[in-house]
């Protein structure tokens, strides 16, 4: 494998975004290219991908071993080789789309993994492998063009000539803008953009189209005149030049020759041109021992000297070589008679020669100093250029040659070496040497100034070196400034601040890619702006007066708050320092600075305060006695309950002392042994102490002390909080008194608080009172939630009958008094208010017992005994203070129940929602994964069932028909199959619901009017809307006595939403249009509205009908069961959209299950046009998958659809593949044709 320097060089000056083609013959031509394509990817950190076919993986692996290590890139994954099932036929198919993003995820892949981008190469020879897709290579082809150029990405697709027909390689020339045909490079000038390539495939060709190739034309005209008149122009300046000049070629003959050269020898330009320089002037058959054209040849050099002809004149010809791509591929030679000249100048030709030399010398260092101003030029490339032009700047170049040695790397011309005649200047940089210059003779030449050198060459030595010299101290400062620029855009770019730069008008010049964080703009965004433009109005107002003096006095800021909108529109606060820019000259330029986003800060200081006065207000309005009392002792703060339970003002309390001013005598020894344990531990609790009030009244409370410490855990002060408890000590004082009632008393409160169980709750309040007071007959009463009515809810034995089923209003008779009054009543046989209680039973002695709760009085205790008096005071006495224990246990208990009900309740409806949840997301995955309308419309009606419904129905909009026809359901009394009702007749909630496009909900149907399709109770239809149209409609109900809640509303209405989604998705969108517009006259024509059955093997002159109508206009549908590129590829159909019967599912395919969906499809196809025609081919396939009836049913179905559309229906048929009696019943329904 050899490949030619000269398109090695042309491949490593690819760049991401060509999309190349190679065309070759043979197997060395293949490699040659693909070999260096892939290793200059290699180099340049690219993520190379080879896709072989025609070659082996282990051939194309050995064919690269043989040039270069290619194992360790495999093994680094840098290169991937694949085949052509791993890539182009991924799936058993070829698609265009699919391809193009496995190359764009590639691509993305590779970048995120560090390399510059991607490289791609593979070998085109799967086409022919005849899977699906494999006829649309030319349409990916032409696809990349509209990738490539946006990615960074770039390809090179494999051609053997050999194995593709011209059809296929003109397409390939048509689609790649780069060719290397026979390993060399060619930039293709039929390339042809994807927009005019497709529209012209497409037979699309605008005005636009024909307009670009029109200009695109005249543009070349114009280029090539233009190129004429260069032309002219250059041949008229050559000829009126008196020196003779003449181009010769890569055979050493002239191929081109101005005026004067012709003349000089007498003769016509054709007479000149071909020949060699030896043959025109000096009449010899070989060259000139001395001709510097020659000399030019062999050296590749600047050659000149003179010549003389055997009629005696003396020329001075120049030759200079011409290089392409670093080949010498002419010589121009420029010469002049200098016969006369010769013998009148003998004495000038010292002083010619040295101003030849110093022309030389200049134009060696003009040279060098144009080539050191290249910019991102290779130290390498710059001295291989300027070593080879020194030479030509001495005295003898022929025999001069030159050498450069820059840090150990040497640089040389062809004939330099060692000799005896050699000169030399060191290279210095920053003091040291880093380098030589050096030039030799080969040849011993006269004796000079130093050597066979002139002074005026050491000069000219001397300045290459100073220059080569000062070349490389630049490259130096450039690299280390391009470092600390490195270091410096590092720096910004991960500082988590914000650094800009404004001009002396607070305009951004420059913003840190972390203004993306912070206010969600890019950098560009913000450039050309300034601060308060990014600021609510006050906030810009606000700001632009603090900066204003700033500006003025160009002095530092830090600190600086400010208020910013996020792109989002959210407010971001920022913390704005900034310093002054000069330049040079001391001239204010601006600002540099940075944001620090604070808005986390600014909002945890706002939450501090609003603590802070949270707390405030609950310690003022706590009803607690609360001071804040410090490490000394002294009151710091009191709230408002501890200053009126005192008697003093604020004023009068801050300062003094705790001990002395609020705690009584008595309890100050032990306030002040408080105060000591505070300091040692922290907090104290419930420590019972007295204070006394400023009229010397004393109340006994219950202290509670907790610390307040700083961030650092230093205590600041004290929170104590005093509960009085004054009362409470009286109670306990006067129940003292009477131990023996008080531990009974004591005992019936825990027998009452033991358990949260209502009845045993009761049972114990009853056993209780029993054996404190005693009691004939006990009732407990409680009032109803709405407090309307009070009823018994425990009796003691013997009077359960005589109270069951009692109530009463609230504040109704002696009890409801009790009630109100909340006061405990003691009543007697003497009291004229007598209750209905009372009316029941002999009751003479009673007591009545409020149950009070938080101010509220919740129920009554009525004991009662039939002895006159036999209650006193000492027993209500005894009974009040019950009261509340009694009341607290019956209101916790009741809660605990109620929450206990809840709680089960709750969990109840958790699981039944995650069941629910379940089931919706169970049928959401089934739709996404399914394609047939039949087994999605089963999936809902499935899912409905779970739900809990009795019967679960879809019906489906007929609108041909105008009906609404019941098409699947599963449950109880489900109506027949077929079953429809007009949609015209809106008494039936169903019609409602599809008519309206809304959910019909019916709680209780023997309240409702309307009619049913089928009967249930309670019930609900919901309407599957696809594109503002009602589909269909699902509906669900309950025969028995469960109602249909709004829970299953909402489930229903998701189902619905699921399902017009999967419609949507799934349904073919068929757009009518016509082939062509011929003005011909048609060759078959078919009535319409009617349907055609053509009985044919193969569909033939079906197809040919259907053509026949395409093309004169009647926009045409086929639905197939050939493959649809197939079926447009034979029939050239270009527009006409193509449905393929079959169970794969994928896009525009449709299931032979799924025939409704098929009626859907060509309804809305002939809906849209006023003439149709429409091709089934298939019809044996759709009997075998499924049935003839169902076939029929769906067929008839298609007529109507035919009919009322004004549409054709053409369907192809091999009589032989069905039944007598079915194909009779196919022979009375359609018109039979029967092709000669």
């Amino acid at each position: 494998m050899v490949t030619s320097e000269k398109l090695r060089k042309e491949l490593e000056t690819l760049k991401f975004g060509d999309h190349l083609a190679c065309i070759y013959k043979t197997k060395e031509e293949q490699l040659s290219t693909v070999i260096p394509f892939v290793l200059t990817g290699l180099k340049n950190n690219e993520k190379c991908i080879y896709i072989a076919d025609e070659n082996t993986k282990q051939e194309i692996i050995e064919a690269f071993r043989k040039v270069t290590d290619i194992d360790k890139y495999i093994k680094t994954n840098q290169l991937e080789l694949l085949t052509k099932e791993e890539a182009y036929l991924k799936d058993g198919s070829f698609d265009p789309d699919q391809m193009i993003e496995l190359l764009s995820r590639n691509e993305k892949k590779a970048r995120k993994n560090g390399y510059n981008g991607l490289r791609v190469t593979g070998e085109m020879t799967w086409i022919f492998t005849k899977l699906p897709g494999v006829e649309r290579l030319i349409e990916y082809e032409a696809k990349l063009n509209y990738f490539f150029p946006e990615s960074k990405s770039t390809a090179l697709c494999q051609y053997n000539e050999g194995k593709f027909n011209p059809e296929i390689l003109l397409d390939v020339i048509h689609t790649h803008p780069t060719l290397i045909i026979y390993n060399n490079l060619y930039e293709n000038p039929h390339f042809l953009p994807p927009d005019e390539f497709f529209a012209r495939i497409k037979g699309e060709i605008h005005w636009n189209t024909y307009e670009k190739v029109r200009d695109g034309i005249i543009g070349r005209k114009r280029t090539e005149e233009k190129a004429k008149q260069r032309e002219r122009e250059r041949s008229l300046i050559l000829d009126s030049m008196s020196e003779f000049v003449a181009y010769y070629g890569r055979d050493k003959r002239i191929t081109w020759a101005n005026l004067a050269t012709v003349e000089s020898v007498d003769a016509q330009p054709e007479e000149v041109v071909g020949k060699h320089c030896y043959e025109v002037w000096h009449c010899k058959d070989e060259p000139c021992e001395t001709c510097p054209v020659y000399r030019a040849w062999e050296t590749g050099m600047y050659e000149e000297g003179e010549i003389a002809s055997p009629d005696g004149r003396i020329w001075y010809a120049k030759a200079n070589p011409v290089f392409e791509n670093d080949e010498l591929a002419g010589i121009v030679v420029v010469s002049r008679d200098i016969t006369e000249r010769k013998k009148a100048e003998k004495d000038k030709d010292r002083i010619l020669h040295n101003f030849d030399e110093r022309v030389k010398e200049l134009s060696c260092l003009y040279g060098i100093d144009e080539i050191v101003k290249r910019e991102n030029a290779a130290v390498e490339d710059i001295l291989k250029e300027v070593v080879r032009l020194i030479p030509p700047s001495w005295q003898y170049p022929e025999i001069a040659g030159s050498r450069i040695t820059f840090e150990g790397t040497e640089y040389k011309t062809r004939i330099f070496k060692k000799t005896k005649w050699m000169q030399k200047a060191d290279i210095i940089v920053n003091d040291k040497k880093v380098g030589t210059v050096e030039v030799c003779y080969t040849d011993k030449k006269p004796i000079k100034d130093e050597g066979p050198f002139i002074k005026e060459e050491r000069n000219l030595i001397n300045a290459i070196a100073k220059r080569l010299g000062d070349f490389f101290e630049r490259k130096k400062v450039e690299e280390a400034l391009k470092q600390s620029e490195e270091k410096f855009r590092s720096l910004v770019e991960t500082t988590s601040d914000w650094v800009w730069e404004v001009d002396q008008n607070t305009t951004y010049t420059y913003a840190s890619p972390k203004v993306k964080d912070l206010l969600g703009y890019e950098p560009e965004e913000v450039t050309g702006k300034t601060p308060f433009d990014f600021m609510p109005p006050d906030e810009a107002e606000r700001v632009t007066r603090l900066l204003k003096d700033i500006f003025e006095s160009q002095s530092s800021f830090a600190g600086l708050e400010n208020t910013n909108l996020h792109k989002d529109g959210q407010h971001v606060v920022l913390e704005t320092s900034g310093v002054p820019i000069f330049d040079a000259g001391g001239n204010f330029m601006g600002y540099r600075g940075i944001d620090r986003d604070i808005t986390e800060r600014k909002q945890a200081e706002e939450a501090l305060r609003e603590s802070e006065e949270k707390f405030r207000l609950f310690f003022e309005n706590e009803p607690e006695y609360c001071y804040m009392i410090s490490l000394e002792g002294k009151i710091l703060d009191a709230n408002k309950s501890a200053l009126k339970i005192l008697g003093y003002k604020k004023e009068e309390i801050i300062g003094e002392s705790l001990l002395t001013k609020v705690y009584a005598p008595a309890s100050r020894k032990k306030a002040s042994q408080l105060l000591m344990e505070w300091k040692k531990t922290g907090n104290l609790r419930n420590e019972e102490l007295n204070i006394i009030t400023k009229e010397g009244r004393e109340r006994t409370v219950l202290l509670s002390v907790d610390s307040v410490r700083d961030a650092h855990g230093k205590v600041l002060h004290s929170i104590s909080v005093q509960r009085d408890i004054t009362e409470r000590k009286q109670a306990e004082d006067a129940l003292r008194e009477s131990r023996l009632q008080l531990e009974n008393l004591f005992e019936a409160s825990r027998l009452i608080n033991s358990t949260m169980d209502t009845n045993r709750v009761f049972r114990f309040i009853s056993d209780s009172i029993q054996k404190l007071v005693g009691f004939d007959n006990f009732i407990i009463f409680l009032v109803s939630e709405d407090r309307n009515r009070v009823y018994p809810v425990y009796t003691s034995e013997g009077i359960n009958d005589l109270v069951k089923g009692m109530s009463f209003y609230y504040g109704e008779g002696e009890i409801g008094r009790c009630m109100e009054t909340k006061e405990l009543l003691l009543l007697e046989s003497a009291s004229k208010e007598r209750g209905k209680v009372v009316e029941m039973t002999e009751m003479n002695s009673r007591i009545v017992v409020p149950l009070i709760t938080k101010g509220e009085c919740v129920g009554a205790l009525h004991l009662s005994k039939s002895t006159p008096n036999a209650y006193n005071q000492r027993d209500v006495n005894v009974l009040k203070p019950l009261g509340e224990v009694i009341s607290s246990a019956i209101r916790n208990s009741m809660l605990h129940n109620r929450i206990r009900d809840l709680s089960l309740e709750l969990e109840r409806k958790v699981e039944e929602k995650s069941r629910r949840t379940e089931i919706l997301l169970y049928a959401r995955h089934a739709l996404l994964a399914e394609r047939s309308w039949e087994r999605g419309l089963v999936t809902i009606v499935e899912s409905m069932g779970k739900l809990g419904f009795d019967r679960c129905c879809v019906f489906l909009v007929n609108p041909m028909k105008k009906t609404l026809e019941f098409h699947f359901g599963k449950g109880v009394g489900l109506p027949e199959r077929g079953t429809s009702v007009s949609l015209t007749d809106l008494e039936y909630f169903g019609v409602q619901c599809v008519r309206e496009k809304k959910t019909i909900y019916v709680r209780d149907s023997r309240s409702a009017e309307g009619k049913q399709i089928v009967e249930a109770q309670s019930f609900v239809w919901v309407p599957i809307v696809v594109q503002d149209e009602a589909f269909a409609a699902i509906a669900a109900g309950n025969v028995s006595s469960e109602i249909v809640t709004e829970e299953n509303i909402k489930d229903m209405e998701i189902l619905a939403g699921m399902c017009a989604a999967f419609i949507d998705r799934t349904r073919v969108l068929a757009e009518p249009m016509a082939e062509q517009m011929l003005q011909t006259e048609f060759t078959y024509w078919l009535d319409p509205s009617e349907c055609y059955i053509f009985i044919e093997k193969k569909p033939e002159k079906s197809f040919e009908v259907f053509i026949d109508l395409v093309i004169h206009g009647v926009p045409g549908f086929v639905i197939s069961r050939e493959y649809p590129e197939k079926v447009k590829k034979k029939y050239k159909l270009v527009k006409t959209p193509v449905l393929w019967l079959t169970r794969i599912e994928r896009e525009n395919t449709l299931n032979p299950e799924d025939l409704s969906k098929l009626n859907y499809i060509v309804g809305n196809f002939t809906r849209k046009s006023e003439k149709s025609v429409i091709l089934l081919d298939g019809l044996e396939y759709l009997i075998t998958q499924t049935n003839f009836q169902t076939v029929l049913r769906y067929l008839q179905e298609l007529r109507d659809i035919i009919a009322i559309n004004n549409s054709r229906l053409i369907i192809p048929l091999h009589k032989g593949t069905l039944p007598l009696e079915e194909y009779n019943i196919l022979e009375r329904a359609f018109t039979i044709l029967e092709p000669d």
